[in-house]
């Protein structure tokens, strides 16, 4: 029986299905080849360590984050022993008359870099969302 190349193709709408599909559970790559850095201003106790949990569980292995305290009294301690496991996660502790933002700006090594505050609380394919408009624009139509 010969090859039927056509009864083997896959609908555009079965693929999209994929894709959708992949794209939830984070098994997708993300569409930046050096990855995202994410610089979270951390100023609300309440909010920050769910904001961090979330953004290490629904951005993927390539992005790095930066945690910057951006009031004195802001308790970095805590998030420091919580997330001292975490390799794509650092913080700058706050220091008076130095706005730390930039520098974690300056040290972002990749294309994209997103800055957030702590009360931002992301779900699945948030980034990808974020990302590809970006993408799409630099393609030529």
């Amino acid at each position: 029986m010969p090859y039927d190349a056509e009864a083997d193709a896959v609908s555009p709408e079965r693929l999209a299905g994929r894709y959708s599909y992949l794209e939830r559970e984070g098994l997708l790559p993300l569409p930046a080849k050096d990855g995202v850095t994410i610089v979270v201003e951390l100023a609300h106790k309440e909010w920050a360590e769910e904001c961090l949990n979330r953004l290490l569980l629904h951005s993927g292995p390539a992005v790095r984050l930066i945690g910057v305290a951006m009031r004195e009294d802001f308790p970095l301690q805590p998030l420091l022993e919580r997330f001292s496991a975490e390799p794509g996660l650092s913080f700058l502790p706050y220091e008076r008359g130095n706005y730390r933002i930039n520098e974690a700006l300056a040290d972002a090594r990749t294309s994209f870099v997103v800055l957030l505050e702590d009360r931002v609380l992301v779900t699945a394919g948030w980034l990808d969302e974020l990302l590809w408009p970006a993408i799409d624009a630099r393609q030529p139509e």
